[in-house]
């Protein structure tokens, strides 16, 4: 008798989770769903705002390709380098960033 008791407990309680996981679940995919879109469009804008600059001769794909290195590309390695230091026991107040190279001393 305490044995189907105690089945029959946790049976209700794993469809308790089943239905708690299924619905974290769909809110999931509805989440993706919708970062999926964004990104779409964030692509979708990026792409006209390159095009519009361009066809008008206001930057070229070299000054898009420097812009990139020095805004985005250059930026993340020095933080990569500033982690890995960091890392391996410096304190942040001893390092140093070289700006004329973007290396971190």
């Amino acid at each position: 008798m305490m044995l189907a008791l105690a089945l029959g407990l946790r049976e209700l309680t794993l469809a308790r989770e089943r239905a708690i996981h299924l619905t974290l679940s769909q809110q999931l995919h509805s989440n993706l769903d919708s970062t999926r879109a964004q990104l779409r469009r964030l692509s979708e804008d990026y792409y006209v705002l390159t095009t519009l600059l361009m066809e008008r001769h206001v930057v070229g794909d070299a000054e898009l390709s420097r812009g990139r290195a020095r805004l985005i590309e250059q930026p993340r390695r020095i933080a990569q380098q500033r982690d890995l230091l960091q890392r391996k026991g410096l304190a942040s107040a001893q390092l140093v960033v070289d700006e004329g190279d973007g290396n971190i001393h």
